[in-house]
């Protein structure tokens, strides 16, 4: 099989699971700028991997149009949440209407404050504070998704673990 991983990444969390991904699989990885129409031809499998905002997977539609729709594809997506089935539905709601589309697998990432634009920095600020000011009236309303917002957007770190690919190397490996 003839495989490419192409990413999209903002902090390099993105990045980084791709390159390990296809360290794993011994195959191609390249950034989704270098990746067109004439690379696709290439390769009879696609492994595309996004970073997430808002449960959307950043660059996903720009890639799908340089592929055949009938390809073998895989996504993944790398965001700030915890893994969980639940999330997983809900990033694959968010990017698919054929919820059967392509198999999706998702990766926490990790926190960089340096590596954000100002406005996402302005935007992450706001939701802090107001998690804050609700946590001062009564910390006990708080839900478990304010918790982790505060907690993941505290200070830089990474999740980012070869053991965290271990779903996606056993789907690929069938």
């Amino acid at each position: 099989m003839n495989r490419v991983i192409v990413y999209q990444s903002k902090t390099g969390h993105t990045e980084a699971y791709a390159k390990l991904l296809a360290e794993r699989l011994n195959c191609k990885v390249l950034d989704s700028k270098a990746f067109n129409r004439n690379t696709a031809s290439e390769y009879n499998q696609y492994i595309f991997m996004g970073w997430l905002r808002a449960a959307k997977i950043a660059g996903l539609n720009a890639f799908l149009r340089k592929v055949d729709p009938d390809s073998n594809i895989v996504i993944g997506a790398v965001g700030a949440s915890p893994k969980s089935h639940d999330y997983t539905e809900k990033v694959r709601n968010a990017n698919f209407q054929d919820k059967n589309s392509y198999p999706l697998y998702y990766f926490q990432g990790g926190f960089d404050p340096e590596k954000l634009t100002f406005p996402l920095k302005v935007m992450l600020k706001k939701v802090a504070d107001s998690i804050k000011k609700k946590q001062e009236k009564n910390p006990e309303i708080l839900t478990d998704e304010d918790k982790e917002f505060l907690s993941f957007f505290q200070n830089k770190h990474s999740e980012v673990s070869e053991e965290n690919l271990e779903d996606i190397l056993n789907y690929l490996q069938e």
